[in-house]
């Protein structure tokens, strides 16, 4: 049971997809940020619901087991199981319903399909693009240009899914329930790190994140043991060189998403202060050019405020209060001594602001 129960059952509870499904295609579509909740959460609800209602159709259809009533296929299970429900006798009214559910099984494979494509797109493209340095398939130029061209990105998407379904997909596809939720743990990893970045609670990602990580390095660690042996015994086509490589790719991201989480953590305890005191220190002379006609007390509350930005959106560095005092003393002592001979200087004792024991927002 443990852990394939946890790699097999996904939509409706933590899934990876999704969290593309969300991020690429639904976050597009809202008209307001308020509509994320009941939209996302609600759709996940409804999700459960379908699952729940598929497993108690999958048992009903199994007691028809070894009799000439049995259903064959993923297709007649979810169909034939709900409408038999309905009409034992499997008379008129089963046959509608068998018609509808079999076209709503199909639906879903052809929504899933065509969401998929639209993420592979997404994903192609967003690889020759630096979001850094505000790079869009818009304003890139060559290569890039080209390979982040949505008609081009699709047609080597759809190009690349055929030819594995033409290729034995079933192959590799024992892969697909571990890399689905190890892309869900990174997930989960990515929003409690912006959550703590933004001092808000992340403690509810790390639980699930942690044993979602636990759940598909164990899994991808059997499943890479057995692609081994069968190599080892030499009865393997590609089909098990290709699941033990990309088994063991997967597993190294798994352990490398977690450990780049800690090693950021360390950089931000231990990091000197240089960094800091040069963003302070550049901070207050942007100040001092853009703010000329402001007062002392005025000009020094902007560059507190101009420094505490970039060490934060820039560094990912959350500086605490006396810090942040002494450093401006500092870059405002120096700013005076390089600028004494103009009419405007700074006296960090003329701030009423830190007097009174300002509080960084």
């Amino acid at each position: 049971v443990f852990p394939v129960l946890f790699t097999t059952i996904a939509c409706g509870a933590i899934s990876g997809f999704h969290s593309l499904v969300g991020s690429g295609t639904t976050s597009k579509q809202l008209d307001k940020e308020t509509h994320a909740k009941p939209i996302a959460y609600g759709g996940m609800l409804i999700e459960c619901a379908l699952a729940i209602m598929t497993l108690i159709a999958v048992a009903h259809a199994f007691s028809f087991n070894g009799t000439d009533l049995a259903f064959k296929g993923a297709t007649q299970i979810f169909g034939g199981g709900i409408a038999s429900m309905i009409d034992p006798s499997r008379g008129t009214v089963y046959s509608v319903l068998y018609t509808l559910l079999v076209l709503t099984y199909s639906t879903f494979c052809l929504t899933s399909l065509d969401t998929a494509t639209r993420l592979g797109r997404f994903m192609f493209q967003e690889l020759w693009l630096d979001g850094t340095k505000g790079e869009t398939p818009e304003n890139v130029t060559g290569y890039k240009k080209v390979l982040a061209n949505p008609y081009v990105a699709t047609l080597i998407t759809v190009i690349l899914g055929i030819g594995l379904g033409m290729n034995g997909y079933a192959k590799i596809w024992a892969l697909f329930g571990s890399a689905n939720q190890l892309l869900a743990a990174l997930a989960l990893l990515a929003i409690a790190a912006w959550l703590a970045n933004i001092g808000k609670k992340s403690f509810m990602c790390w639980v699930p994140m942690f044993f979602m990580l636990a759940v598909t390095i164990f899994s991808l660690g059997i499943n890479t043991k057995t692609q081994f042996a069968a190599i080892a015994a030499g009865c393997a086509d590609w089909g098990p060189w290709v699941q033990a490589i990309l088994g063991v790719l997967l597993i190294i991201l798994a352990l490398a998403g977690w450990l780049g989480a800690q090693a950021k953590n360390l950089y931000k305890k231990y990091i000197t202060t240089e960094i800091k005191q040069s963003v302070v220190r550049t901070a207050v002379r942007f100040v001092e050019q853009v703010y000329v006609d402001l007062h002392g007390p005025e000009k020094l509350f902007k560059a507190m405020q101009r420094a505490s930005e970039i060490l934060e959106t820039k560094y990912g560095i959350t500086i605490s209060e006396t810090e942040l005092v002494a450093m401006i003393e500092a870059a405002v002592n120096e700013f005076n001594n390089a600028f004494r001979k103009t009419a405007v200087t700074l006296s960090f004792a003329q701030c009423p602001t830190f007097r009174c024991g300002h509080r960084r927002r």
